[in-house]
């Protein structure tokens, strides 16, 4: 912080001019006052200036604009302590001490300025250098060439005054100076222990420096005994304490010098003020002492500072860990998170499921459709629940970043290569801490396999009630067409026909209701009557292609073989041991008129005959042929057995392997 130009930092009548002025000028008169008392010629040359740091404190913390207040304070102090000087004397020293001050802060204030609060040891150096010896030199100058003018003294004598003025105005400055910057700020915070140390530490440095009052021959102590108390004021309280505790030692030591008293009289040269040899002793310590508080506070906010970047990298490295322990909870859940780092939406991110789920090549791309001109996200289309495609603004994390909640939204991603993804979320608004839209968040979840799922279990119910209604439209025209003499008769020529439908029911389960293979029809239909294997399974041959069936062309088919069994098993070549049957088929070529031919023939049976009166197992055997497979049946009865073929178009009967 350098010279503030206009007005007052830290300072506590800053925000009323007059009474800045006032007070810098009343301050000035007074300390002014008391360095006149020892002024060595005619109301002039004191060895102790203290009002030097309270112009240097006053105009850097105010601005040179109060330069006037150090101008009339200076020749006030001069009219009160009742100098014998003529006017253009106090006027030409009034200058003096007005450009002391403002020259070397106009100096320096092309260099930077100076820190009003001196925070470290270069500062505190610039202070020294340019508020304490920059203006000790001028004023010491201009008021001994003022001075020399005026009483015509020999050089000797001019010599011993411009040192003393230069002493003088160093030690005020040095002095006064960084106790009214240091204070002039806010105060720390201090508990009530704090402020007990503080008030025991200035009470033992005014002990210690009360040793100054005591008589020459009985100073048992010496200067150097004070130091230790300094050093801790210095130490403890950084600047505030140093300043005010070395001031406290100045004040005791030049009351007591003044008045003989402490250790300096002894020690005073003969013909020399004993002032100006404990203004030497004050310059030193103050210069000491300051120095170490500055660098004890240099050192302290290193080392919080080193600490602080302890914390921070440990902390970097927590929040590091905390990022790869979510990254790796993102790229896990089977969910795709979208993250929108503005409440426009341009630049939106997500995780690894996201990009696969949107087909992006590079989880890092850039998802948004919200971006002008955005090649990431051109290869795909999202629709409402309705189908309506959605406009980018349309879109749930673009609704949730401009402040809506978006709960339970279905979307559905229609790419262009024609897949499609069915998408259920939420998304929830993120808010900067003072409240702004910064951005938005959501979470969605991929449906399809539980959509398609729903189809299914839709579609498969309406099935089973269709599939239901036609068995049970089955076994009722069974019942209807089945003639017999007695309830026996009646119960077993229509338990065989019920008994072939649930062996085929049983087949196609087997096989997920997606339908059977002929053959395995067959043998199924086969295995209650002749075994699968042994002597009496020669009786049956299977031969043709291989052939699915869908369910209802299996039940149909199923009922055409099962009569056509039970016929040879009463009448026809399966009625005696040497007959056999040979069943086979063969498929047309293929197209929209491709056809199924089926051949069912028996030998080496009974000689049969066409029966006068067709009965029930004929009339199912056409009926079922021609209204439900939608095809021709004809029965040859040779002497050698039935033969029996029927031809059913392909079409929607049958499934293509």
């Amino acid at each position: 912080m350098s010279m503030p130009p206009n007005g007052v930092r830290n300072w506590k009548f800053a925000d009323n001019p007059v009474v800045t002025f006032l007070a810098l000028f009343l301050t000035y008169v007074a300390l002014a006052c008391l360095g006149l008392q020892w002024s060595t010629i005619f109301g002039a040359a004191s060895p102790v200036w203290p009002a030097s740091g309270v112009a240097v404190a006053g105009l850097l913390l105010g601005g040179l604009r109060l330069w006037p207040a150090i101008f009339l304070g200076r020749l006030a102090a001069g009219w009160l302590a009742g100098s014998q000087l003529p006017l253009w004397v106090e006027l030409a020293l009034a200058l003096a001490n007005t450009v002391a001050v403002v020259v070397p802060l106009l100096l320096v204030r092309r260099r930077g300025g100076i820190d009003c609060t001196l925070p470290d040891l270069p500062e505190l150096l610039r202070y020294f250098v340019w508020g304490g010896l920059a203006g000790a030199l001028v004023a010491a100058t201009l008021g001994t060439a003022i001075m020399a003018s005026v009483t015509g003294y020999p050089f000797a004598i001019m010599v011993q005054v411009f040192s003393n003025w230069v002493v003088a105005y160093f030690v005020g400055a040095i002095l006064i100076g960084p106790l009214v910057l240091s204070w002039s700020r806010p105060a720390p915070r201090l508990s009530a222990l704090g402020w007990l140390h503080f008030a025991t530490v200035m009470l033992v440095t005014t002990a210690f420096a009360c040793l100054f009052l005591l008589p020459p021959d009985q100073a048992f102590l010496r200067t150097w005994h004070v130091f230790p108390v300094l050093v801790w004021a210095a130490l403890a309280f950084e600047l505030r304490g140093a300043s005010l505790a070395v001031t406290i030692l100045a004040t005791l030591a030049v009351w007591a010098t003044d008045h003989g008293l402490g250790p300096m009289t002894a020690l005073a040269y003969t013909g020399g003020p004993q002032v100006s040899l404990v203004q030497q002793f004050i310059a030193v310590t103050a210069v000491t002492i300051l120095v170490l508080a500055v660098v004890a506070n240099e050192r302290r906010a290193k080392n919080a500072l080193a600490e602080q970047g302890r914390l921070l990298r440990q902390a970097e490295e927590v929040a590091r860990a905390r990022a790869e322990e979510l990254q790796v909870l993102l790229d896990a859940v089977p969910a795709a998170i979208w993250v929108a780092r503005d409440s426009a939406c341009t630049q939106i991110t997500g995780n690894r499921f996201a990009a696969e789920l949107l087909q992006l090549p590079d989880v890092t791309d850039n998802m948004s459709k919200s971006s002008d001109d955005n090649p990431a996200v051109a290869h795909f289309k999202v629709l409402d629940s309705t189908g309506h495609e959605l406009a980018p603004s349309e879109l749930p994390v673009q609704r949730a970043a401009r402040g809506e909640l978006v709960r339970d939204f279905e979307e559905r991603i229609a790419f262009a290569n024609g897949t499609l993804r069915d998408l259920l979320g939420n998304a929830t608004p993120l808010y900067a801490p003072d409240g702004t839209l910064r951005g938005a968040v959501a979470a969605f979840i991929d449906i399809t396999e539980r959509k398609a799922a729903q189809s299914r279990e839709h579609l498969l119910s309406r099935e089973v009630d269709h599939r239901a209604k036609n068995i049970m439209a089955v076994i009722q025209a069974i019942v209807q067409l089945t003639e017999a003499s007695d309830i026996i008769a009646f119960r077993k020529a229509i338990s065989g026909r019920i008994g072939s439908l649930a062996r085929t029911h049983t087949l196609l389960a087997q096989n997920r209701w997606d339908g059977a293979e002929l053959r395995d029809l067959i043998e199924e239909e086969l295995s209650p009557y002749i075994p699968r294997q042994g002597a009496q399974a020669e009786r049956v041959t299977i031969n043709g292609p291989k052939v699915r069936l869908r369910p209802l062309t299996a039940q149909s088919i199923a009922l055409i073989v099962h009569e056509l069994i039970t016929n040879a098993l009463k009448h026809g070549a399966l009625s005696v041991s040497g007959g056999s049957v040979a069943v086979s088929w063969q498929a047309g070529t293929p197209g929209p008129d491709q056809r199924l031919t089926l051949q069912w023939r028996e030998s080496g049976g009974p000689p049969v005959s066409p029966p006068t009166t067709p009965g029930f197992g004929l009339a199912l055997i056409e009926t079922t042929a021609r209204d439900q497979l939608y095809g021709t049946i004809t029965q040859t009865w040779e002497p050698e057995g039935l033969t029996a073929a029927f031809t059913v178009p392909v079409g929607d009967l049958f499934r293509q392997n």
